[in-house]
């Protein structure tokens, strides 16, 4: 048990070695991190999946949650909706031209690429969806209404 968790029996072992020592939390620290990176080294393609896998679950939603009401639909057809429109927003409006639009997408992008790492609960999505609430709204502005309609204008 470490901090209450069940860790793998080998990493057990050296935690318990290290307990009384003062930097406790950063050699238990470098200990998972050597371990992870063992783990990748010897299994790269099946941790690429996962990363990518994640990822999507980031933008849209997590198909293998444990969440509870993770699954309600007053939860996911919201997230799905906004989500669709935001990615076809990006692919509708971005242009080669520097905007304000294009930096919002970048930020979109990127901002899943960093986070997919080390998060994937439904809370840490939220911090992306101002960012789709604007860039939805950037389609919905210019292709879904007020395109060279003149009533609406």
């Amino acid at each position: 048990m470490w901090y209450g968790y069940d860790v793998v029996p080998e990493l057990e072992k050296e935690l318990k070695e290290v307990s009384p020592v003062k930097n406790y939390d950063l050699i238990s620290d470098k200990i998972f991190l050597d371990y992870a990176i063992k783990l990748i080294k010897d299994d790269p393609t099946r941790y690429t999946v996962l990363y990518i896998k994640k990822f999507f679950s980031f933008l849209f939603i997590d198909l293998e949650s444990t969440y509870p009401g993770y699954y309600s639909i007053l939860n996911i057809m919201p997230k799905i909706l906004i989500s669709t429109l935001t990615v076809i927003s990006i692919f509708f409006y971005f242009s080669k031209k520097i905007n304000l639009f294009n930096y919002f997408a970048i930020l979109y992008i990127l901002h899943p690429l960093i986070f997919s790492f080390f998060f994937i609960l439904p809370r840490y999505t939220l911090s992306v969806l101002p960012i789709q609430i604007i860039l939805s709204l950037f389609l919905y502005d210019k292709y879904l209404i007020f395109k060279k309609n003149k009533k609406w204008h």
